[in-house]
């Protein structure tokens, strides 16, 4: 009878842990992109963040995974999920929390709408669940909201998929701020799902220019984001109505190219495109912009 019931609780905390990683996959090398837009009137941002699975290693007897950052949490942070509980743990060395030995809990990922966890270092419970269809694929959702009184926070985990959907808003005595992210593209174990490039290309003016016109990166020197500005004029021909075909590529102090930002048809207009340098050493790079007959090329510097 005891071998039965231990058989049992093997075979449920199995089951626990199976249900908690599909909303959380860990595997070294896995990746999630995000477009994320952040606003605080008057200005209105648009950025890419990473959330990188770097290493694992055994802390405290537990086996952890290496995080170059989690939304709203930190950077450089080792995360786990827990076989018998479901939850979503951070590995602590300041022993913060009293209700974990070196660890704080992020989430419960095995939660069901009518449970809710709180302690003094937590409080969240799950807002909502179903099922959504994410990259062709149905997948189920659990959304954790943490109590709005000054500042709102809420995550979304999809099964298969990880964290696809983040939210921080504050609103405080004559100013607010609202920080969302979602899930535009991801790597896991091996597989590609969306788009992972870390390139946003605004379309700032509709208004035609009269020239070809590649603008000095701002800021410059950068570290390690800076934006690009460039001008298409009219279309080389009446008969390319979806426009002319636009590159602008990265490349080193030695030529060799780093990154593709554009590779795509535009119609006129004025654009801005950001690069995120920081994968590459500190340097001189150059840009250089083609579109048509037209070619220009200009040097930027990154410092770290």
């Amino acid at each position: 009878m005891k071998k039965f019931i231990l058989s049992l609780c093997i075979i449920f905390c199995f089951i626990n842990s199976i249900h908690a990683q599909l909303f959380f996959p860990l595997k070294v090398g896995n990746k999630f992109v995000y477009f994320v837009e952040s606003y605080s009137y008057p200005s209105h941002i648009y950025s890419i963040s990473k959330m990188i699975v770097l290493k694992d290693s055994i802390l405290n007897n537990k086996k952890y995974f290496l995080f170059n950052s989690f939304p709203y949490v930190g950077t450089n942070i080792w995360l786990r999920v827990d076989s018998i509980t479901g939850s979503l743990l951070m590995y602590d060395t300041s022993n913060s929390c009293q209700f974990y030995f070196k660890e704080k809990l992020i989430d419960s990922l095995k939660l069901d709408t009518t449970n809710c966890y709180e302690n003094s270092c937590s409080y969240w419970y799950i807002e909502t669940k179903g099922i959504d269809t994410i990259y062709n694929q149905q997948s189920n959702y659990k959304i954790f909201v943490c109590p709005p009184n000054e500042m709102e926070r809420k995550r979304k985990y999809n099964s298969l998929f990880g964290l696809t959907k983040f939210r921080f808003h504050y609103s405080g005595v004559g100013n607010s701020y609202t920080s969302e992210g979602n899930l535009k593209g991801c790597e896991i174990n091996g597989v590609m799902y969306g788009d992972t490039s870390t390139t946003i290309i605004y379309s700032i003016s509709g208004k035609i220019p009269d020239k070809f016109q590649l603008h000095q990166n701002y800021p410059n020197p950068f570290n390690p984001t800076t934006i690009i500005k460039y001008q298409i004029k009219e279309l080389s021909s009446p008969h390319a109505l979806s426009g002319d075909l636009v590159t602008l590529k990265i490349y080193d102090i030695l030529g060799k190219e780093v990154t593709t930002l554009v590779n795509e048809k535009q119609s006129p207009g004025t654009y801005e495109v950001s690069w995120d340098g920081s994968s590459y050493p500190s340097g001189v790079y150059f840009y250089k912009l083609m579109a048509g007959d037209f070619t220009e090329t200009k040097k930027m510097l990154m410092i770290k």
